[in-house]
């Protein structure tokens, strides 16, 4: 009988991180119009900061706030320079069409300059 009791906490414990996951996403996707798949990398380097302090002999509590911090600044600069550009831009692949220098261009400097001659 302990061991329905212990799967049964297991199965909590798993089903509360799939929710939070969810909740996660779906909290990104209301506040920046994008869907972001990069929160469990986000999740990931909290996770290696704070594994990295306690190899360093921190205190829990230092190595859980640099963790933190590092989580933080990461999602931080992430919305800032990716997800801010990619909002009202269209979801789906086949609605992206490239630039007619791309196709007219023979090197990648003038397709970068945006400067194509003929």
């Amino acid at each position: 009988m302990t061991e329905v009791f212990r799967f049964a906490a297991l199965g909590v414990g798993a089903g509360a991180l799939y929710a939070l996951a969810a909740v996660g996403l779906v909290l990104v996707h209301r506040g920046s119009g994008v869907v972001n798949f990069a929160q469990g990398a986000m999740g990931m380097v909290g996770a290696y900061v704070y594994f990295e302090g306690r190899g360093a002999d921190l205190p829990d509590a230092v190595s859980v706030v640099l963790g933190l911090l590092a989580a933080a600044v990461l999602g931080a600069a992430f919305h800032l320079l990716i997800l801010r550009r990619m909002r009202g831009r269209p979801a789906s692949p086949g609605s992206w069409r490239p630039s007619p220098c791309w196709w007219s261009c023979s090197r990648w400097r003038c397709c970068a300059t945006g400067t194509c001659r003929r």
